[in-house]
């Protein structure tokens, strides 16, 4: 037997020892020796110690099935690559990160919260990396011979991005056969299997010792534990690959094309995360998230009235429309003196880091959007006689988060808010129509408060949910392109009451006031959204919202998901074209003239290069199925996806949750039906 034989033969034996173990371990023999005639007694084990899993555990647990089916379609590799060099690095991953969570108390702070972020903002990453050319500046040719290299550095980072998290912000105890005898894990060292862990307890660093930005520079002292050797050389050969990841990952830099990838989907994951995601946290947590103090200390300051005035001049706030309407600047120093007063400064963002304050509020969706992105508004006030003479920044809280009940909103301004200049000469506009009529807008509890931190940690048992098995003709997929959990796995988990108005079976809901349609926040599209772009979405826009288009219906041709408002194609584009026939000017009337009765598809290119839709990988439609009531699956209809709905609705209607996103497959043709 030569040197490789006795190698092969030695890690057969391993393997098959760590089996036996891992069997041994589910059925509560400790970590008996392969052979071992007796069979050692049942162990009680604190509630507090969790059971490490290999990797697909993890993922029955975690319930990420769709989101690693996803990633080998994001990044176009061949089955044969994907398993050779990227199945390796999420197995590593895997049985390092574990049912770790990615924070104590702000974003996935849930068992396995770590990994499934991870996940996340890599699907996220890709979904970006395949609408951008890399590296920048390069020829075709040489695009094309290193995009394999530029998608795995990209794959890479967005895995590892928060990889130093257990390092720096958990004290983590491993245990062996014996629960009572722990010892520290020292993740530089070793996923925890390779310390003999058979299970572990979380305690988290205090806050007042973290150093929040100290992960960031670990990501390369930590990638040769994850990806083989020959990959990172392969990285190294040609171009800016390697440079780019490891500069990213030891915090030198996040401005090159890797880090700016990583940085959005990050944001994507992190702010979707804190909108819908579970409120579960582990045991040991004991922060109290930031945004629980901030409203919580909102609302004590509003009953006792006189710390923020409302509705006159000089006013910290106004009501008007549904909302109030805080001046910024003013509104943090009272907030953070009043916690300063009545609890801690400990954790409360410096008067000159006021924006992580108005960042909070505007993650969990406490405070309402500015139609140019952020949180801050730029509006003018005229209250009685009084107008502002500048523009105030203010941010702009929905009366229904921070009162319980509708009775005990307070009165609006006598005046009124305009994103415009106000002159003498300007009425005041009227206010749009009151949304507040319907009871469903004033949720019962405020969707950002998290279950109690003394809920135990669940176990594996009561984590794993197998999902259903799905229709032959329909392949589960993960999160369209925002990276974030598909709807099939976000309906097993814990959300509280969505602010938004439930699905209806009666007559269609009108909506109040539709907002106009606008330019998207964010950079303006290169060329912008035509004329006939424009005109389809304020038709949808006004449509939806005085119920002439029904959506979240049977035969809809607009349903609203989780990823954003989705519009049946090409039925709802025909029937938009159908309408305008007669007109005899105007941008419809212009595509009808030179485009006939394929006008229909012209306007679908236009709005598709409008920048208010998202695209699906390399194409522009989306692709899912309803729930039928005994479960099974309709046909795939195929959809634009709108990824930003508030900027047509005000408020967004609640997702239809008989929707599921799905893959398109060869038998599974798109068809139009509800």
């Amino acid at each position: 037997m030569d040197i490789w034989d006795g190698l092969i033969a030695a890690s057969a034996f391993m393997a098959g020892l760590t089996l036996v173990r891992n069997a041994q371990r589910r059925h509560g023999r400790g970590n008996a020796v392969a052979g071992s005639a007796a069979p050692i007694e049942l162990v009680a084990r604190p509630a507090n110690q969790v059971a490490v899993l290999c990797m697909d555990e993890l993922v029955a647990s975690s319930r990420t099935q769709g989101l690693l089916r996803g990633l080998e379609q994001r990044t176009r590799f061949s089955r044969a690559m994907f398993a050779r060099d990227c199945l390796p690095v999420l197995e590593a991953l895997a049985d390092y990160v574990q049912m770790l969570p990615a924070s104590e108390c702000h974003h996935h702070a849930q068992p396995g919260g770590l990994w499934i972020h991870l996940l996340e903002v890599t699907d996220a990453a890709l979904t970006f990396r395949a609408g951008i050319e890399l590296p920048q500046g390069a020829t075709t040719e040489e695009r094309k011979r290193l995009e394999h290299r530029w998608t795995y550095g990209v794959f890479c980072a967005a895995l590892l991005h928060d990889i130093g998290k257990p390092v720096t912000d958990l004290h983590v105890t491993l245990y062996a056969h014996e629960p009572r005898s722990g010892r520290p894990w020292a993740p530089l060292a070793g996923p925890m299997r390779a310390h003999g862990a058979s299970h572990y307890s979380v305690e988290f660093v205090d806050a007042s010792e973290r150093d929040y930005q100290a992960h960031h520079k670990l990501g390369a002292m930590l990638l040769h534990q994850f990806v083989p050797a020959r990959l990172i050389r392969w990285l190294s050969e040609e171009g800016d690959v390697l440079k780019q990841l490891l500069a990213y990952l030891s915090a030198e830099s996040h401005d090159g094309p890797i880090g700016t990838l990583i940085k959005r989907a990050d944001s994507d994951s992190v702010s979707r995360n804190l909108l819908h995601g579970p409120r579960t946290r582990f045991a040991s947590a004991r922060t109290q998230p930031l945004i629980e103090r901030l409203m919580e200390a909102l609302r004590r300051m509003l009953k006792d009235g006189g710390i923020l005035p409302l509705n006159r001049p000089g006013a910290a706030g106004w009501v008007y429309e549904d909302s109030i309407w805080f001046v910024c600047a003013r509104l943090a120093d009272e907030v953070r003196a009043y916690l300063q007063q009545h609890e801690s400064a400990q954790g409360l963002p410096g008067k000159d880091k006021n924006d992580r304050l108005f960042d909070t509020w505007q993650e969990s969706g406490a405070c309402l959007p500015a139609p140019e992105g952020g949180a801050v508004w730029r509006v003018w006030v005229q209250c009685e006689t009084w107008r502002s003479p500048d523009a105030l920044t203010v941010l702009r809280f929905p009366l229904s988060k921070l009162f319980a009940k509708p009775e005990d909103y307070p009165a609006a301004m006598n005046g009124c808010i305009s994103t415009e200049p106000l002159s003498p000469a300007t009425p005041c506009p009227a206010p749009a129509a009151s949304t507040t009529a319907a009871p469903v807008l004033a949720p019962a509890s405020p969707p950002w408060e998290f279950m109690a931190a003394s809920e135990p940690i669940p176990t594996t048992q009561e984590l794993s949910m197998p999902l259903p098995d799905l229709d032959p003709d329909v392949q589960s997929m993960p999160p369209a392109d925002d990276g974030l959990l598909a709807p099939h796995e976000m309906a097993d988990l814990h959300v509280e009451p969505s602010t938004h108005p439930a699905p209806h079976t009666g007559p269609a809901l009108t909506l109040g006031s539709p907002l106009r349609p606008h330019q998207p926040s964010g950079p303006k599209p290169a060329k912008g959204a035509t004329p006939a772009a424009e005109a389809f979405m304020a038709w949808v826009a006004e449509a939806v919202g005085t119920g002439v288009l029904k959506y979240n219906e049977e035969g809809a041709l607009v349903h609203f998901a989780a990823e954003g408002c989705l519009l049946l194609s090409p039925e709802i584009f025909k029937r938009f074209i159908d309408g305008r026939r007669e007109d005899e000017d105007g941008p419809i009337h212009a595509l009808l003239q030179s485009h006939g009765d394929k006008a229909y598809a012209r306007l679908q290119n236009e709005l598709a290069k409008s920048g208010w839709t998202r695209r699906n990988g390399d194409e522009n439609l989306h692709y899912y199925a309803f729930t039928k009531t005994d479960g099974s699956l309709s046909r795939v209809v195929s959809c634009y996806l709108l990824p930003q709905p508030e900027l047509f609705w005000n408020p967004v209607p609640k997702a239809n949750e008989r929707l599921r996103a799905v893959a398109r497959t060869k038998k599974a043709k798109p068809k139009q039906e509800g």
